[in-house]
């Protein structure tokens, strides 16, 4: 079983590539006229993947509150996962059809992932300031969040 180190690291690069998979397939389906590239959006979801998974990746790797590195690893992991699914889908069903798979899941998935934009600072609140939940008292609200 790899170490949590191992599977930090691996969970940053799996960010990193699909926030750059992304990008491309933006690029793809602006030139195909299947949408406009914006520049300033673009860059608001570089900084929204790649800011999460530096911290969480040097918190993960220096093993200082493996909760909040993981609730930063993996919140910038599905922002990443949201932020493809919209220019995976214009590539998929509008600019060329038939060429990649799943392009009707991912525009549902496109359409309802706007929680995982508030899941990761709502966990962090929960978490703050050392990585446990203030009480166990907190346990049920915390789970009825999630």
């Amino acid at each position: 079983m790899p170490s949590s180190r191992v599977l930090a690291s691996v969970v940053a690069a799996c960010s990193f590539a699909v926030a750059a998979a992304a990008i491309v397939l933006g690029v793809v389906a602006d030139r195909s006229g299947a949408t406009d590239f914006d520049f300033a959006q673009t860059s608001i979801y570089l900084v929204a993947v790649v800011a999460p998974v530096v911290v969480g990746l040097v918190l993960a790797l220096r093993g200082v509150a493996p909760s909040i590195a993981w609730v930063l690893l993996l919140g910038a992991l599905g922002v990443a996962l949201a932020g493809a699914a919209e220019p995976y889908a214009d590539v998929a069903l509008v600019a060329h059809p038939g060429l990649l798979p799943g392009g009707t899941w991912a525009a549902a998935f496109s359409d309802a992932s706007w929680p995982l934009f508030f899941a990761c600072p709502l966990f962090l609140a929960f978490l703050f300031p050392d990585g446990r939940l203030v009480s166990p008292a907190w346990r049920p609200v915390a789970w009825a969040a999630a």
